[in-house]
């Protein structure tokens, strides 16, 4: 059964937060960064391939794919 995806990042800006979806993870660290130096409450909705490697593990472990 799949599940009707929900768009978390707008369902968070209509309740005040911020909100932002995040589809490559190029954009991911700069999601987080904007998330972190914020003072509202914020929602980074991420849809990226749970096969990739996301950069940190990369760098500490060395490994490509998963």
């Amino acid at each position: 059964m799949r599940l009707p995806q929900v768009n978390f990042a707008m369902l968070a800006e209509s309740l005040g937060a911020k909100g932002v979806v995040v589809n490559d993870r190029s954009e991911l660290m700069n999601a987080l960064e904007e998330a972190l130096n914020t003072d509202k409450a914020y929602v980074v909705d991420v849809h990226i391939d749970p096969r990739t490697v996301l950069i940190p593990y990369q760098r500490l472990y060395g490994i490509s794919t998963l």
